[in-house]
């Protein structure tokens, strides 16, 4: 009888592997799939793959729905353009961004990384979106407004930022690593974005 049990256990335990394992599968196929059609999709299709990844909170397609994003042009075929370190998105860009602050908190990490990259206009929506999480957990927070290229005006605070770092990427990344109330990891991931943009771009 009781080694009866041990091979109806064995059986029910192997059945939830194998059914374990065909979710994890299935689920690598569509993020797959969603990831192709955001880089070869139409623009309906794209903006759709960009949602599903947002639900299935696939962190690992942050920075392909963030260059879909500058890559979305309006009907005049103008697309992300910048201004005193802020991009501005044609409304068909502004789903992808969308998509990415859905994910909330836990994009935060790939964000980082992206904040480091070499093209400005991508490290720019990076800290915008950044931003946008952020001031939804920290209502102290207040997002930087382009008022010059080198320094930051607070309502008692002025931000100037190191040679060859945005002040929207220093406000944030600031901001991050000196909040005592994030995971430590965060904090030394902001940290280590900032060692790293200031080294790439001195």
């Amino acid at each position: 009888m009781r080694g009866r049990k041990i091979a109806y256990l064995s059986v029910a335990l192997g059945l939830a592997v194998l059914l374990a394992t065909g979710i994890a599968a299935k689920e690598h196929v569509l993020r797959s799939w969603y990831l192709y059609q955001l880089e070869h999709g139409e623009s309906q299709s794209r903006e759709d793959a960009a949602k599903r990844l947002a639900d299935m909170r696939s962190t690992d397609a942050v920075p392909a729905i963030l260059r879909a994003a500058l890559r979305a042009h309006d009907g005049r075929g103008v697309g992300g353009r910048h201004s005193f370190m802020t991009v501005n998105l044609p409304k068909e860009g502004k789903p992808f961004q969308d998509a990415i602050v859905k994910m909330d908190s836990v994009a935060v990490p790939a964000l980082l990384v992206c904040l480091a990259v070499e093209d400005e206009l991508e490290a720019w929506l990076s800290a915008q979106i950044l931003e946008i999480i952020y001031a939804k957990h920290n209502q102290n927070y207040r997002p930087y407004q382009s008022m010059g290229i080198s320094s930051w005006e607070g309502s008692s605070t002025k931000w100037e930022a190191p040679p060859g770092v945005s002040v929207r990427a220093w406000k944030i990344l600031t901001a991050l690593q000196s909040d005592g109330t994030l995971e430590p990891a965060v904090r030394q991931a902001a940290a280590d974005a900032l060692k790293k943009i200031q080294g790439a771009r001195r």
